[in-house]
């Protein structure tokens, strides 16, 4: 499924805004069992594959999460650009300057 431009302008911001968030401290952890299951179910929300899943947990459980994220927004080379919605979702969920995350 192509990226559309309004998507990418999405996925870029939070790609952006993920890289950011690593040169901090305060965010520079690993993904805990709440972000893993909350990543896991906004993709099955999303219909994303089992592969990709896969895929995603092993990278919350290898790098740091707004690494991961960072990946995984990238539009051209990452998740984005198999599950555009999907990946825009999570970037909503833990980007988005609600407060909340």
């Amino acid at each position: 499924m192509p990226v559309s431009e309004e998507q990418e302008r999405f996925l870029s911001k939070y790609r952006k805004k993920a890289l950011e968030r690593l040169r901090k401290r305060e965010y520079r952890r690993r993904a805990n069992d709440d972000d893993i299951l909350a990543i896991y179910l906004i993709a099955r929300s999303y219909d994303v594959p089992a592969h990709m899943i896969q895929q995603m947990t092993h990278d919350l459980n290898t790098y740091l999460l707004y690494d991961s994220l960072a990946m995984w927004l990238d539009a051209k080379a990452g998740l984005a650009s198999y599950a555009p919605e999907a990946m825009i979702a999570i970037g909503r969920y833990y980007l988005e300057d609600d407060g909340s995350v």
